[in-house]
């Protein structure tokens, strides 16, 4: 067997669990009556195997085992001392790190990542156009997350799409926006409209070779994107116009956010260790189950100070390194993540600690000289 042939087999493998894992986090998110246990089950050791398959396959710093274990020795202390992390969820550090892992090791095409985005894309579609409620859409989890997904892999498509030398495209963005609209979740629709904005900029700033024709593209991409909406969507559209006239620019959220501020400097094992989410005194972070809303501040909730530290530390440095290396592009689907990550909880733990450890792991390569 040739050594090309042994290479294209490892990869085909690597590609198999990556499919899997994101087929199976959509669906298994979607379809109803599956015991949560088994759907977050299912996924989680998907991302073991994952991890698994880096570990014996490949090659790579020791320091990402290092960070795993050492994360979830943070969240075992968040488990014993204020109980807002389960033991289930130390699996889900493994798991997203084994994704993102394998994910940068793998020849995973954009061509393959396109099909899945719009799979994802075309099942949300289909409950839309069906007259589906968003917050029924998911069998865990509120309509907010539907952006979330979406949002997470057009970000893989794009990330994919860069490493491939592909040029800017437009739509899939547009497409998260409007399942985002369909999903009634301001935060998604923010995201994703400045997540479209910063990739027209970056078109125009970067590319600089004909930009007429990009600024045609994107008009092009504006008028599809009026067409669909008033095509299946208009209802939806009205739904959240009304959202905004109720509720304009207050948000819960900032409640929230203030009132984990304001626990966490209440005494030094609050700062140190995180708040308790779901004590009492908290009216609102108990009411809501603990989530604060915002992916920052749950990961100092269940990794506590060190670890947002860490969290906090890396990606200034990453987004220091992109800049730096001429990998700018990253900088803009950090903007994505980030606007996304501050209005919900998606990550720590969540799917989009997958482009976290992906952020980490390209800075690295970059600053050892790598791709």
């Amino acid at each position: 067997m040739s050594h090309n042939h042994q290479l294209s087999k490892k990869h085909s493998i690597d590609n198999i669990l990556i499919v899997l894992f994101l087929i199976l986090f959509c669906v298994l998110h979607i379809f109803q009556n599956i015991p949560s246990i088994l759907v977050n089950g299912i996924i989680a050791f998907t991302g073991i195997l994952c991890y698994l398959v880096v570990l014996l396959k490949y090659k790579f710093d020791n320091k990402w085992i290092v960070i795993s274990f050492f994360a979830a020795f943070l969240m075992a202390i968040s488990i014993i001392v204020n109980g807002n992390a389960s033991f289930f969820e130390i699996i889900w550090i493994f798991s997203f790190i084994g994704l993102a892992l394998l994910f940068e090791n793998s020849n995973i095409s954009s061509r393959t990542l396109l099909i899945i985005f719009l799979f994802v894309v075309g099942v949300f579609a289909i409950q839309a156009i069906l007259g589906i409620d968003p917050q029924d859409a998911l069998n865990i989890g509120s309509g907010n997350n539907i952006s979330t997904f979406v949002i997470f892999y057009a970000l893989l498509l794009y990330i994919k799409r860069y490493d491939e030398g592909k040029g800017i495209i437009y739509w899939p963005a547009i497409l998260s926006l409007v399942i985002s609209l369909w999903g009634n979740g301001r935060g998604g629709v923010l995201s994703c409209l400045v997540f479209i904005v910063a990739l027209f900029l970056y078109d125009c700033l970067y590319n600089k070779k004909y930009k007429l024709s990009k600024i045609i593209r994107f008009a092009i991409a504006l008028m599809i994107f009026i067409f669909i909406v008033n095509r299946f969507f208009s209802q939806y559209i009205t739904i959240f116009i009304q959202k905004l006239d109720r509720y304009g620019s207050n948000s819960i959220r900032t409640t929230i956010w203030k009132e984990y501020i304001d626990g966490a400097l209440n005494n030094f094992d609050n700062l140190f260790l995180g708040v308790n989410t779901r004590d009492e005194r908290y009216r609102w972070l108990s009411f809501y189950a603990g989530n604060t809303h915002n992916a920052f501040l749950m990961a100092h909730a269940k990794f506590g100070l060190v670890g947002f530290g860490y969290i906090v530390c890396n990606i200034l440095k990453s987004i220091i390194i992109f800049l730096k290396k001429n990998s700018s592009f990253l900088v803009v689907i950090f903007i994505a993540w980030f606007l996304r990550s501050m209005l919900d909880w998606t990550g720590f733990p969540g799917i989009f600690d997958v482009m976290f450890w992906i952020f980490l792991i390209r800075s690295e390569k970059l600053r050892k000289g790598g791709n």
